[in-house]
């Protein structure tokens, strides 16, 4: 037993613990010791440990009683077929005694084991259980997380309003953090602290520290932005001296050849040499185009010569098909296929996954999110008693799936992983976004094993001739994560899901408004997206018939029954000219109602989906079933959509409040009226939610590619998108979180899935 006990019991107590040893254990007393009067116990000894009997049993032919536990364990290690009893009694039969006898053995009086810690209360035995339930010295472990402090039932109170594990609110940031550790929160963790700028000395957030340095603060010395240059300046000075100063600015001759030089070589060229230079260089690259303009017609005579002979050979092969009797040899079916499906068929095998190693990442929890990032890491987040963000080395020289860092910065689940700009971006419940920066560094380490052994055999070989040579080192590229910055508060209501837009910008979705980022400032926010939560956000391109140009769009999926897509070149043109109108009336200017460009509606909540190619959506829904969409060329009638009349009255009272925007919303109503998508193919897949969609674009084959569908039936699903059948059922427990991205596609034919019990496993596709 544990003897170490809290600071705040009482002196005396203290006094009598301190009489035993900190790091030895007291001898639990047995019942008979405990006894008010011991002589009264004999008549109640177990036969086989001699102490107080505890569930007794009867023999039926000798009356000897004993422990239930005890006769069991004595039985078991007899080895007999009959049962017998330590007397030797064989053929018995081990009975309850008799209720007489039973009162009586309840009746004695025994003292509490707590009696070492203050406890004189003697009960009897058949109350001894409830009382040491409810024993107020009674020796109990703090209900804090992290405090191995043991005291008092008692005292439990009172250290625990006084405990260093206690959670309590931070005044500045709302973290909840433990009382003994706040001195050191406020000093060093604390972003919502203001800390003097180091360079203009001016108070600004911890947080925005770094983007204050980057981009606002004027009096940091920055390095010349023109080639060349290597002054720093001060960032206010920046302009000027590259208007004046500055060597390597590019300048206009003004002597009269109106070339562009740099500052340091426009007074001292001479025109006239450079003129015709100039004109020499023209007159080479014109040759030379000269040149491959007639080598490309010679090839094009060739390609088209090769073709017509090939065409020759077609026509004939036809002509002696239409005589042979193909319909005998392969059946009417098969005729009735042309000749490129049926070389498909032929020649297809669809790949079998096998599992081929799993890796343990959270002990107690379950994996949520994968990510796959441009180094070959894996950042791994589920939900676990710690939240973590753990990242794996999955090109590990020594060890594959190495352990790299692991972060603890949200104290909720994580929902999102982004890579973005050398930056990693991390969303969840708790309603931050932390931004973590991806650093590059070349450390040299020793070669492989296996390398070695081959160097020191050939040194070995080459020391009769020559002298042994060192086992050279090897330069390899590491990566290292950094903490960067932490959005607090981004959304008013949990994050459920988050995208990349471009290299700069990125998309994140909670409950019914969706928020798009630059870095660390939000630069525009669609506040009713959708009527109830959104589950999933992603950007791609999508081909504008009107155009003819791929645009940049923006779609999100929510439990509204809806998938909307949204232009994310007119989103932020709108809200640049929002801001100029609105710039002094409106606080908010950049919270703008928008309406979706197309609305493709379900029947019921949208979990999932994924582009296929430039006209071709797949979407997964809470009722099992997976959607083909494809965008076809459309011309409403008037009169028929009275969605469409609404949405034109909508726009009419926009450009009744602002002219300015008459001209982008007349080009939208034109470009929406030729834009909309149509259900091709509806396959029931699981008999409940479909979770996450994943392109595994490794195994594409004519215009669709395989697809790995996770379901909340705890299996995942290689499905063929052309032929909507299923190619084979991975049987593996995994999250039912709606917002469940634990699938990824990874680099030679592998696929990664998060499971139930916190582990990764990976699975490797083959054509056996």
């Amino acid at each position: 037993m544990d003897t170490s006990i809290s600071p705040i019991l009482s002196s005396e107590l203290e006094n009598q613990i301190k009489t035993y040893p900190q790091d030895t254990q007291l001898k639990d007393q047995s019942l008979m010791d405990r006894l008010v009067n011991p002589e009264e116990g004999v008549h109640y000894q177990c036969q086989v440990c001699q102490d107080l009997l505890q569930d007794p049993r009867e023999c039926s032919k000798c009356r000897n009683v004993f422990c239930h536990k005890c006769i069991d364990k004595w039985q078991s290690n007899a080895h007999s077929f009959q049962t017998v009893c330590p007397l030797r009694c064989k053929g018995v039969e081990m009975m309850k005694i008799s209720i007489p006898f039973k009162n009586q053995m309840e009746s004695l009086k025994i003292y509490c084991q707590n009696k070492q810690f203050g406890c004189n209360q003697a009960v009897t035995y058949g109350e001894l259980l409830k009382h040491q339930s409810s024993c107020e010295y009674d020796l109990i472990s703090c209900l804090h997380q992290g405090c191995t402090q043991k005291t008092l039932r008692k005292f439990l109170e009172d250290h625990m309003a006084t405990c260093d594990y206690l959670l309590i609110d931070c005044e500045y940031c709302k973290k909840l953090i433990p009382s003994g550790q706040m001195d050191h929160h406020l000093q060093n963790q604390c972003e919502m602290i203001l800390k003097d700028c180091p360079v203009c000395k001016q108070p600004v957030p911890k947080r925005t520290l770094h983007h204050h340095l980057d981009f606002d603060c004027l009096e940091n010395e920055v390095r010349c932005p023109q080639q060349g240059c290597q002054i720093r300046c001060k960032k206010k000075l920046q302009k000027e001296h590259i208007r004046v100063d500055c060597l390597f600015t590019i300048v206009q001759c003004s002597k009269g050849c109106s070339l562009d030089f740099t500052r340091s070589e426009v007074d001292s060229h001479d025109c006239i040499k450079e003129l015709a230079k100039k004109l020499t260089q023209a007159q080479e690259k014109l040759s030379d185009k000269d040149h491959q303009l007639s080598s490309t017609k010679s090839e094009m005579k060739q390609i088209k010569a090769l073709c017509k002979e090939k065409d020759n050979r077609i026509m004939d092969l036809e002509n002696q098909l239409q005589f042979d009797n193909i319909g005998q040899l392969v059946g009417q079916n098969q005729v009735q296929l042309n000749f490129e499906e049926q070389k498909e068929q032929y020649y297809r095998k669809d790949p079998t996954f096998q599992c081929e190693t799993s890796k343990s990442v959270y002990q107690g929890g379950s994996i949520e999110t994968i990510l796959l990032m441009t180094n070959g890491h894996l950042a791994i987040s589920g939900s676990s008693q710690n939240y973590k963000l753990a990242i794996f080395d999955t090109k590990g020289q020594e060890e594959t799936y190495q352990l790299v860092q692991e972060f603890q910065d949200h104290v909720n689940t994580i929902t999102g992983l982004l890579e973005i700009n050398d930056r990693l971006i991390s969303c969840g419940i708790d309603r931050n976004i932390v931004v973590y920066e991806i650093i590059e560094k070349h450390i040299k380490v020793k070669q492989p094993e296996s390398i070695q052994k081959q160097t020191k055999m050939n040194c070995l070989l080459s020391c009769f001739t020559s002298k042994a040579q060192s086992v050279p080192e090897i330069t390899i590229l590491k990566h290292e994560y950094k903490k960067q910055n932490t959005i607090v508060n981004a959304h008013t209501s949990q994050i459920n899901c988050i995208t990349a837009v471009n290299d700069q910008l990125f998309a994140t979705g909670a409950t019914k408004e969706v928020k798009i980022w630059k870095f660390y400032e939000c630069v525009q926010v669609i506040p009713t997206a959708h009527s109830t939560a959104i589950l999933s956000i992603k950007a791609f391109k999508i081909m504008n018939h009107s155009t003819r140009q791929l645009e940049l769009m923006l779609a999100t999926g929510s439990k509204d029954k809806h998938l909307k897509l949204w232009s994310l070149q007119q989103l932020l043109q709108e809200n640049n000219q929002q801001l100029q109108i609105e710039e002094s009336s409106v606080e908010q200017s950049h919270r703008m109602r928008h309406s979706s460009d197309m609305v493709l509606a379900h029947y019921s909540q949208v979990n999932t989906f994924a582009q296929l190619n430039d006209n071709t959506l797949i979407s997964g829904t809470s009722d099992g079933k997976i959607q083909i969409w494809k965008q076809r060329q459309h011309h409403p009638q008037p009169g028929n959509n009275s969605n469409a009349v609404a949405h034109q009255d909508h726009q009419a009272q926009q450009q009744q409040y602002h002219p300015q925007h008459r001209n982008s919303l007349n080009n939208q109503q034109n470009q929406n009226s030729q834009r909309t998508f149509q259900v091709q193919h509806t396959q029931q897949v699981f008999t409940v939610s479909t979770l996450h969609i994943q392109l595994l674009t490794s195994y594409d084959y004519n215009e669709y590619p395989y697809v790995a569908l996770a379901g909340m039936v705890s299996k995942v699903i290689i499905f063929d998108v052309k032929n909507m059948t299923v190619i084979q059922s991975l049987r593996v427990l995994i999250s039912n979180w709606q917002t469940f991205i634990g699938v990824v596609g990874m680099p030679e034919e592998r696929l990664a899935v998060g499971c139930l019990d916190g582990t990764v496993k990976i699975y490797k596709a083959s054509y056996d």
